[in-house]
């Protein structure tokens, strides 16, 4: 069984004040052929995120299982005041609501990337990011590019 953890931005609205993120857990029982998708927490706002050259929720998070439920461990933002913007959250989710979530067949699997490569491809997916959010007045302009091995 494979299981992937992630977040997105399907619970965005056009309110420029606010950026509405959710935590998703996808698995797949058949190599990564197909995957089924369930929301694993969210929405959540992540405008609310410390800023340290970008949105920041902190880099503690996991998955555990426990009987038949999957367990994420995961930070997301608080609501609550600039002194404890985020915390970190466990969430069961029973099997059946992953069995029952949507599902979708993924493409062939690419080959995978030396590490070179995807230090490469991870700062210009990260440097996109950064110019959609600027685009829509989510971060200030001028955040320097992380592509090109520069630091972030």
């Amino acid at each position: 069984m494979l299981d992937r953890r992630h977040r997105d931005l399907r619970s965005d609205t056009a309110d420029a004040a606010t950026l509405g993120a959710d935590l998703w857990l996808a698995v797949s029982n058949d190599g990564g052929d197909t995957w089924r998708e369930a929301r694993a927490a969210g929405p959540f706002d992540l405008a609310t995120a410390p800023n340290a050259r970008g949105l920041f929720l902190g880099d503690y998070h996991g998955l555990a299982a426990s009987g038949l439920q999957f367990v994420p461990l995961f930070a997301q933002t608080t609501g609550a005041t600039t002194t404890n913007r985020t915390d970190i959250f466990a969430r069961p989710l029973d099997a059946p609501t992953v069995t029952a979530a949507r599902v979708y067949r993924s493409s062939r699997p690419t080959p995978l990337l030396d590490a070179e490569a995807r230090a490469a491809f991870d700062a210009r997916v990260s440097d996109a990011g950064i110019r959609v959010l600027q685009a829509r007045g989510r971060l200030p302009h001028g955040m320097p590019p992380r592509a090109g091995g520069e630091a972030p």
